[in-house]
């Protein structure tokens, strides 16, 4: 995953990792201990209040040192496993496609989130406006089939908005909330070219459409015991 502030990323992706940012200010508190996985380095420090913010990843870009960032370079099933920490906080930002049984990994996370603490979660939406186009164009068999892209930067699954409905339904949790992020025409890679100049626009017109087809889905769960 790539560090949405490398000088290498496209505007659109800066403009959805601010968007998430300005959605995560709204829920958290400068009293929770925040635990980030998949995140790649320490984009979140400085922009969302935390008493402890810690990473956990197989490989960092950077580990710059912060105060009370701590840093965990290791898989996120073993950190799961041997996990003596509670969380208030959790963010799963464009991580969730990337394992195969999310569900079952989301439910094990309530081991170590505190009681009334919350999972963040942020996913590409494979309903997204430029997949259906793909598939209109017969690049795609269907929005949930992986493109080359998905694969090459480690994609398992596609969802759409269905795969909250189904977050809703389980036992250890409720929905706080949920929405979608930005009206995507075209791949990130073409966005720039022709829409540089228009991402506040498009970013209105998703907020007007609803999240269905949104570029990006998310949503707050929060732990019921």
């Amino acid at each position: 995953m790539k560090d949405p502030y490398d000088h290498d990323n496209t505007l659109i992706e800066n403009k959805l990792h601010s968007l998430m940012v300005e959605t995560l200010n709204k829920y958290m508190g400068s009293w929770m201990n925040v635990l980030d996985i998949g995140a790649h380095s320490p984009i979140l420090a400085g922009k969302i209040p935390y008493k402890t913010y810690t990473l956990v990843d197989t490989k960092f870009s950077y580990t710059k040192p912060l105060k009370n960032v701590i840093y965990n370079e290791m898989n996120h099933l073993d950190y799961l496993k041997h996990s003596k920490r509670k969380f208030h906080f959790i963010i799963l930002s464009l991580f969730i496609e990337h394992i195969k049984n999310p569900f079952d990994y989301i439910h094990d996370l309530s081991k170590i989130l505190h009681r009334d603490g919350m999972i963040y979660i942020r996913y590409p939406n494979a309903k997204s406006l430029n997949r259906i186009l793909g598939v209109e164009m017969e690049l795609l068999k269907d929005p949930y089939q992986l493109s080359y892209r998905d694969k090459e930067v480690g994609h398992i699954n596609m969802f759409d908005i269905n795969f909250l409905l189904h977050l809703g339904l389980m036992s250890d949790y409720k929905i706080e909330d949920y929405g979608g992020y930005m009206f995507k025409p075209l791949p990130n890679s073409m966005m720039d070219e022709y829409f540089s100049n228009s991402l506040d626009i498009l970013e209105h017109i998703g907020r007007k459409l609803g999240a269905k087809y949104c570029a990006e889905l998310w949503c707050l769960l929060r732990k019921l015991c």
